[in-house]
């Protein structure tokens, strides 16, 4: 997930709609999200419909979050 990462900080919740931890998360999340737009790039994906993207990030545990810095990674 390297595309348009000089624009700041990116935080990704990577679910499944048939867990329920991931369920559990997603109000929280989703207000993490609201109370910190302009400060983060927030999103979400669906592990169960977007499957060639969790295969490429390793995701294989539900919920997972995952913080992207801005690239280059700073040193």
């Amino acid at each position: 997930m390297t595309k348009q990462r000089d624009k700041g900080i990116s935080i990704v919740h990577f679910y499944t709609e048939d867990d329920g931890k991931s369920l559990a998360l997603k109000t929280d999340y989703e207000k993490f999200a609201s109370d910190h737009k302009g400060v983060f790039r927030i999103g979400a994906v669906d592990c169960a419909d977007f499957t060639e993207i969790c295969a490429k990030e390793k995701i294989n545990s539900y919920p997972l979050l995952r913080v992207y810095p801005t690239f280059p990674a700073p040193i």
